[in-house]
């Protein structure tokens, strides 16, 4: 099973489980998606985690997409000069590394 999730604030309303799982089915996968709707204090231990691999992978949304920063071992050149991203981290090895940028001023 694949343990991903989205971690924000205020996310009730997100539709991003029912999309993962669709995809999930359709690919003959087994994955579950959570929403993390968590305070920014909270951050550290959905970090610990996927560092324990508890979780395989993360989306990061509204309003910690700053504050993640903070919390991975890489960043890509474009995450440095933007500091303003929706993220999705993962495991690698022993580092977790932003895999994916989508920054929200090209997203239009």
């Amino acid at each position: 099973m694949i343990h991903l999730g989205l971690l924000g604030r205020h996310i009730s309303y997100s539709k991003s489980p029912v999309l993962h799982h669709t995809i999930g089915q359709f690919l003959n996968i087994e994955l579950s998606y959570d929403l993390f709707d968590v305070e920014e204090e909270d951050i550290s231990a959905y970090i610990s985690m996927l560092r324990s691999g508890k979780l395989n992978g993360l989306n990061v949304t509204i309003p910690y997409k700053q504050a993640i920063i903070s919390h991975v071992d890489e960043l890509t050149p474009s995450a440095k000069k933007y500091k303003l991203l929706i993220v999705s981290i993962r495991k690698m090895a022993k580092s977790l590394v932003i895999i994916r940028i989508m920054m929200d001023l090209l997203d239009f």
